[in-house]
């Protein structure tokens, strides 16, 4: 994405594509409570024979699974840290625990609990011809191959068209009310403290 900065055009993309511990920010800023919404599905994370089909996998199921690690792996990986840091901090006797350079944080991590995959196929018609074709070109709607796994990931990356996006407003409303007594307890919480941070 082009930015004017200082007077001159530069380019910018997703920081999560360098950002190997997406957390830190939040947490060397002060965070003591960071909530994360994240879009990780389970069903992408291999790409053995089944779930791709007879064959070798598609350029489309690559390039969706590349993407998924890229933007949901570390960030499942630094929230499972930062978890496993708290617990630790935790079990310490407070005497030992002040002099560590860390302390805890309240994470809260939420997922969609529907396929996105499986979203995105139901809105792909809405892409432009364009798009549509070289999707089908490599192999990333190709439903007779499980389409609706990795390979479909791809169209996920690429839909922002209103169909898809008031589907997932609709998905996030769902699951944030069946996690309400969660979420109020969160940020109950954090009236007593700093507002919390969110990171997707």
């Amino acid at each position: 994405m082009p930015l004017w900065v200082g007077g001159h055009k530069e380019y910018f993309g997703d920081g999560s594509m360098r950002q190997l511990s997406p957390l830190s920010g939040a947490i060397h800023l002060g965070a003591r409570q960071i909530l994360v919404i994240g879009v990780g599905q389970p069903q992408r994370a291999g790409l053995t024979s089944s779930r791709a089909g007879p064959g070798a996998p598609s350029a489309g199921t690559i390039a969706g699974h590349a993407l998924a690690s890229v933007f949901h792996d570390t960030l499942l990986a630094d929230v499972e840290q930062a978890q496993r840091v708290s617990r630790t901090l935790a079990q310490l006797p407070p005497e030992v625990a002040a002099w560590l350079p860390y302390r805890p944080v309240e994470v809260l991590a939420l997922q969609p609990s529907a396929s996105l995959d499986e979203l995105a196929l139901k809105h792909v018609q809405e892409l432009p011809a364009g798009t549509r074709d070289t999707l089908a070109g490599l192999g990333a709607l190709e439903t007779r191959r499980h389409g609706a796994g990795s390979a479909a990931a791809l169209a996920s990356y690429l839909l922002f068209e209103p169909g898809f996006v008031h589907a997932l407003m609709r998905l996030g409303e769902i699951d944030a009310q069946q996690r309400e007594g969660e979420l109020r307890a969160f940020f109950g919480a954090a009236q007593h403290d700093d507002a919390p941070v969110a990171v997707r």
